[in-house]
């Protein structure tokens, strides 16, 4: 991921950098002027450029509220995150920084550990967002007329989460179930507990707001680049991967990963905080039916695991 510092200070850009490098960031573009940063940025489609933008509000030569919209307003860069460094205590400043199109901020003198924890959450974001559209693009390459790959499921991507969406569910699973060569895959299924009782408590808009920290948090996770992680149904997921031992491992790691969001709400097993109940079903790729056998397999032990109090992992094993 390249990373531009648009930073005047050489002493505080020499500080970014280090800082940055020793993160494991190493592809760093450094301006001093906003001048500098946006002629970088508006370079051709494979020039300099950058995947993300550390923008120092104080610009010698310009408003860096204006540099931060100006970078904004380019269209390869409308969803280029950009993080401001503001003065301690400017709320102002801040608070126009966000209205021009900032992504995230810090103010200085900044901690290193935050500056690349903000750098880490990106790079995860974009890891997400490039297989997303990378396995779109596959799925164009196949849809043609008369095969499979035709569905009129719905969009690609859940427009509610961000996620990949019920239409790339069934096709991956279709995509499997082509294979013969009897490789063993996983279906995980997590249901978000008591959806409907915390709708209830607390209305809808903040029920969407719950279902995209969810899919987030559950984003977060370490993959393979060939997993498939989709949200196919209001309040579910499915993860569909290539199987191993450490299938439920994985299954309890995405549980906690929920818990420890501690989105609050009193009806569930943790009685105070928000909870997944997950399926695991584990099969091998023999044969169409027996891949469209595991996310229904999936969905059921996740209806069992809430039926027997929630925030816990059922497995089946077919393989």
């Amino acid at each position: 991921m390249r990373i531009l510092l648009a930073i005047p200070s050489p002493n505080e850009r020499q500080e970014a950098r280090r800082a940055l490098s020793f993160g494991g960031f190493e592809d760093i573009l450094e301006t001093a002027s906003s001048a500098d940063t946006i002629q970088i940025l508006e370079q051709p489609q494979g020039g300099a450029g950058a995947d993300a933008v550390v923008l120092d509000m104080a610009q010698p030569d310009a408003d860096g509220i204006e540099t931060c919209a100006t970078i904004r307003l380019q269209p390869r860069h409308r969803d280029t995150p950009i993080v401001v460094l503001a003065a301690p205590g400017d709320v102002q400043t801040l608070s126009q920084s966000f209205v021009a199109g900032a992504s995230d901020y810090l103010f200085k003198p900044f901690h290193d550990i935050e500056l690349v924890a903000r750098m880490r959450s990106i790079a995860r974001h974009k890891l997400q967002s490039d297989r997303r559209r990378g396995f779109e693009r596959e799925l164009q390459r196949f849809r043609r007329p008369g095969t499979i790959w035709r569905s009129h499921e719905g969009p690609i991507v859940d427009a509610d989460t961000g996620l990949l969406g019920r239409q790339t569910l069934t096709e991956t699973l279709m995509w499997h179930g082509q294979q013969e060569d009897n490789v063993r895959i996983a279906v995980l299924v997590a249901q978000v507990d008591a959806l409907t009782s915390y709708r209830h408590l607390y209305g809808a808009d903040s029920a969407a707001a719950m279902l995209r920290r969810v899919a987030q948090a559950l984003a977060g996770e370490p993959a393979r680049l060939d997993d498939r992680l989709v949200a196919f149904d209001t309040g579910s997921f499915a993860l569909v991967t290539h199987a191993s031992d450490e299938m439920f491992p994985r299954a309890e790691r995405l549980r906690r990963r929920i818990a420890d969001l501690r989105i609050p709400h009193f009806e569930t097993a943790l009685r105070d905080f928000l909870s997944v109940s997950i399926g695991v079903s584990v099969g091998r790729r023999a044969g169409r039916d027996k891949v469209s056998q595991l996310l229904p397999d999936a969905i059921r032990a996740a209806e069992q695991a809430a039926a027997e109090g929630g925030n816990r992992i059922v497995s089946v094993d077919e393989s």
